[in-house]
């Protein structure tokens, strides 16, 4: 059992972490709801921390010193680790007036859904749930991205505004 004791323990942070680590309401600075993915940042940033540490101890191994392709798996595993929580802090939906945006990390392309191509928005529940689009696209999110329901209450309420004027 003992062995078994940091694969536990990591478990055990990583849903305590993915779970815990969300917030019902996410804005931006101009006041727009956005959906974060605050989880997956932390999580990562904890498996680089992992890396950085378990290195530090190893240096003074003989056997890391002896075999060195030891010591550049962990440093991979780090650097792996930290590109992880770069993008999963720069992933972010947003809703604008007429958008959603979706940025994955700022040298990337911005990914625009117009507001007029929603065909159904659905209920906050746990789990996956999609955002259906016309053309067969979704919009797929997760209950463990930060600031979901407050998204998706205004985007309902956007939605059912476009209607309103439309008729």
């Amino acid at each position: 059992m003992r062995r078994y004791l940091p694969l536990i323990l990591f478990v055990t942070v990583a849903l305590v972490v993915l779970n815990v680590c969300k917030r019902e309401r996410e804005t931006d600075a101009s006041g727009n709801p956005i959906i974060r993915n605050w989880g997956a940042f932390i999580l990562f940033l904890l498996g680089a921390v992992f890396w950085a540490v378990t290195v530090v101890r190893n240096l003074g191994d003989p056997f890391h010193q002896r075999y060195p392709e030891n010591t550049y798996v962990e440093v991979a595993g780090g650097v792996l680790a930290l590109i992880a929580a770069f993008f999963a802090f720069y992933f972010r939906f947003t809703l604008t007036a007429d958008n959603i945006e979706l940025r994955t990390a700022p040298f990337f392309k911005t990914k625009l859904y117009p507001l007029a191509s929603v065909i159904e928005v659905p209920n906050y529940k746990r789990g996956w749930f999609d955002i259906k689009l016309k053309g067969e696209g979704r919009i797929r999110l997760q209950s463990v991205y930060s600031g979901v329901p407050y998204f998706l209450g205004c985007l309902t309420a956007c939605i059912e505004q476009r209607k309103d004027d439309a008729h």
